[in-house]
């Protein structure tokens, strides 16, 4: 995991002298920035007041000269790109829009094919959602980074990849197939909530974290360090416990696409599928009658006594939990 975290610091020294960069700047020190189907980005705190963002292709200059010129398209002249999200009013194919405090920044044009760093001052919220199936996205394994962010943090995507290090404010996960990492080497303060229909969780926790932990892996399982001071919930079989997990049934009959009580034809998209499916499978209740659901692997306990809440969830993936 540290060298996670060195490859991650490395990052955002080596940007500016590797790679073309373009920046655009606003102005913000409260609300919230939602950052909408921008795959690949690496956001990192800080104690200013403006969101900085950079972007730039992993190439060097002379091969971003030539790949800009081959791009070109002389009938595009005196142009802009356009989606539904509006025209590219930042010159790096996105477009920011405000409404009240809040501030959104959504992709247009091939943005997908752009790698984004966001500087975001400590005062102002994060949201990330990302509803592109693979297919249309051209997303790769380069995982969502969010390091040393004060203020809350939500994500929800389909198939990225995300990576938390050194949150302080709440962090909530939402995935459909992607891994989630969380990096918490500061005290945890706030909750964390971490879902994944189709991926491993992986928390590392410092010792001595105060903590109440709700963990299930319906199709994996989950590993902790022994180290940790960890003391598990007693259920009898009389008790009566509520537990939100993810269903793990998707079904394709005659073309059609069922599962987690949802039925989807032929003319629904896979975007759509997808985004449903990913809905359901987060809001579903099963009501346990026995200390554990049969074939899953769960843990419901303290660390060092209890504390804030942690809750991890994974239909086919390990949990893991680190110090």
């Amino acid at each position: 995991m540290k060298k996670i975290l060195f490859a991650a610091l490395l990052l955002t020294v080596t940007y500016p002298s590797l790679y073309a960069q373009k920046e655009y700047k606003l102005e913000k020190t409260s609300g919230k920035l939602l950052l909408a189907n921008i795959p690949h980005v690496f956001i990192e705190g800080y104690d200013g007041r403006e969101v900085i963002i950079r972007t730039h292709n992993p190439v060097s200059d002379n091969s971003q000269k030539e790949l800009t010129e081959k791009k070109e398209d002389a009938r595009a002249k005196g142009l802009s790109p356009l989606n539904n999200n509006g025209f590219d009013n930042t010159g790096m194919g996105l477009n920011i829009s405000e409404s009240g405090t809040d501030a959104t920044v959504s992709a247009i044009g091939r943005a997908q094919e752009n790698y984004y760093t966001i500087k975001l001052p400590n005062t102002v919220s994060l949201t990330i959602y990302n509803n592109r199936a693979r297919y249309f996205s051209q997303s790769d394994s380069t995982p969502i980074i969010v390091q040393n962010l004060k203020s809350e943090i939500e994500i929800s995507s389909q198939f990225e990849n995300c990576r938390i290090i050194n949150a302080s404010g709440p962090v909530g996960i939402k995935t459909l197939s992607g891994n989630i990492e969380i990096l918490a080497d500061n005290a945890i303060k706030q909750p964390i909530t971490a879902y994944s229909v189709n991926g491993v969780i992986d928390l590392k926790i410092p010792e001595k974290a105060n903590a109440t932990l709700e963990m299930l892996s319906l199709n994996g399982t989950i590993y902790a360090d022994q180290s940790l001071p960890l003391k598990s919930k007693t259920l009898t079989a009389n008790s009566n416990q509520e537990h939100t997990i993810i269903a793990d049934k998707i079904v394709v009959e005659n073309g059609e696409i069922t599962g987690y009580g949802i039925k989807l034809g032929k003319t629904d998209s896979l975007n759509n599928a997808a985004r449903a499916l990913a809905r359901r499978a987060t809001e579903m209740l099963l009501t346990a009658s026995t200390p554990s659901l049969s074939g899953s692997s769960q843990f419901s306990g303290t660390l060092n006594g209890g504390g804030t809440r942690i809750m991890l969830r994974t239909t086919y993936g390990n949990i893991y939990l680190r110090k």
